[in-house]
């Protein structure tokens, strides 16, 4: 007897199979997790398998959501982060598994439409960007190719991917920053100022600032402080300045204890509503806002997606905003610049 990955035209297709010998015939099962292999070795063994015409796929039938759940890690690998994977994959399940409970389906993947799908981004990605709700949308696809080469569903849905070709603003000009902290700081939530304020200063990620301890955060002695922000998603240590004032005042929070992100998040959220901000990305507009502020100063295009933590330009370029009064800058200038024929007195 014996559990392996079962492959096919050599690629794994994320089943086990399970043989047995029994009765001098081996029987052949598949299951979709070791819990579900081992079990049904017990069984085979116990003779409880020998109709030629049972099969495991039965009960997968009436266990689809399951099996997807089962997938996620296989399926999303390199679409995301690896807690990401976990994370976002089985809340897609789980909004998945909403969508049909209250459209009264069947826990059956044959009864998937579009529909469905759709239904369970939206929930996921809510009122995000169209690049985060494309990544879904992206991994919920690569989850259920899987499924129909396993021939759970008939065929693949076509999904609809979002628009992306009008960029999403998510920086914040001088004036919504102005706004943005006037409202937060009318509803009392000093710690939110402090976390934004540090967030601006160094273009930390939301997450490196929230695990930050006391021990992180050092008193260089030269009116700066040392913020020390581990190693960053893409495996390497980093490292940001604050100023005294900033220094002392994250220093303090430290010490007290810092929000969860949820509440970090409800609450610029709910700041931002109530100034009249765009909702979309409540935490990361101000990672955006830095990279921008930066690039409008100059600022050497390497050094800063050095210094933003990025594995590469590309993705640096995605955090630039860029507005009409710029574009129109940089014509103004090459209008004023001399042209090579005046500089050579007309005369080619």
């Amino acid at each position: 007897m014996s559990i392996y990955p079962e492959k096919r035209g050599g690629k794994l297709t994320g089943r086990l199979r399970v043989e047995v010998q029994r009765n001098k015939k081996t029987l052949v099962k598949f299951a979709t997790s070791q819990k579900e292999a081992r079990k049904l070795e017990t069984e085979m063994k116990a003779g409880l398998h020998d109709n030629p015409d049972s099969s495991v796929a039965v009960t997968q039938t009436n266990n689809g959501l399951k099996l997807l759940e089962d997938q996620v890690e296989l399926q999303w690998n390199g679409l995301r982060s690896e807690v990401q994977r976990k994370q976002h994959g089985r809340r897609f399940v789980k909004m998945l598994a909403k969508v049909m409970k209250d459209e009264k389906l069947p826990d059956d993947l044959k009864a998937l439409r579009s529909i469905h799908i759709h239904k369970a981004v939206d929930l996921c990605a809510g009122d995000k960007s169209a690049a985060c709700y494309n990544s879904y949308m992206s991994a919920a696809s690569k989850l259920l190719t899987w499924a129909e080469e396993q021939e759970y569903v008939e065929a693949v849905p076509k999904l609809r991917f979002r628009s992306s070709a009008r960029r999403e603003t998510f920086y914040l000009t001088d004036e919504d920053e102005s706004k943005l902290r006037d409202t937060v700081k009318a509803m009392g939530w000093d710690n939110i100022i402090t976390i934004m304020d540090v967030q601006l200063a160094t273009g930390c990620r939301i997450s490196e600032v929230l695990k930050r301890t006391p021990k992180d955060l050092n008193d260089d002695g030269d009116g700066f402080y040392s913020l020390y922000l581990g190693v960053t998603k893409n495996g390497h240590e980093r490292y940001a300045v604050l100023d005294t004032e900033l220094g002392k005042r994250f220093a303090d929070l430290l010490e007290k204890g810092l929000p969860s992100y949820d509440v970090v998040y409800k609450r610029l959220r709910s700041a931002r509503k109530t100034a009249g901000l765009p909702l979309t990305q409540p935490t990361h507009a101000h990672r955006h806002t830095v990279a921008t502020r930066l690039a409008r100063e100059n600022v050497n295009a390497v050094l800063l997606k050095d210094f933003m933590g990025h594995e590469n330009l590309q993705t640096t370029m995605r955090y630039i905003h860029n507005d009409t009064a710029q574009k129109k800058q940089v014509a103004k200038n090459l209008i004023r610049r001399p042209t090579a024929a005046a500089n050579m007195g007309g005369h080619r």
